[in-house]
Order: structure tokens, then C-alpha cells, then sequence
């Protein structure tokens, strides 16, 4: 986990329904994925291209609240 400071790109999670997938490993509304299996994403067609090319887990590379964190989804 690191602090980050400088303008941010990525995806801004908007409502969750609590069942969901991404709900159940922690992510929560106003959270910013900015990575998908190490690969950067800037928008939303960037995340689903690389969410499309994963092959198995997904490790999303998360900003909240100006920290870093790296979740798995199973």
C-alpha cells in the first residue's frame, strides 16, 4: 500500500450491489480500479478489454481514499 498524490485515471466503481462479485472481495463505491492483471486501464473500454483478455483471477489494482491496494477476484 503507498500514498498517491498525482492525478489519477482509471475507472470510478459507481453502486455495487452488495452480492456482487467485486462487493464480496471488499471493493466499495468511490473506489478507483486503475489496473487489471498489471495492465494499466485510463476508462472503461480500456478496463473491459483487459478484463476480457484475463484468463482466471483478476487482481484489480484499487485507489481509495489516496492509497493503493491490489485485490483478488476469484
Amino acid at each position: 500500500m503507498k500514498q498517491r498524490s498525482e492525478r489519477v485515471r482509471g475507472v470510478l466503481l459507481g453502486e455495487l450491489s452488495a452480492d456482487s462479485r467485486l462487493a464480496r472481495r471488499g471493493l466499495r463505491p468511490g473506489d478507483v480500479v486503475m489496473g487489471v492483471n498489471e495492465v494499466r486501464v485510463r476508462d472503461l473500454a480500456e478496463f473491459e478489454e483487459a478484463v476480457d483478455a484475463a484468463r482466471g483471477t483478476l487482481y484489480l489494482e484499487i485507489l481509495r481514499r489516496g492509497r493503493d491496494y491490489v485485490v483478488r477476484v476469484d
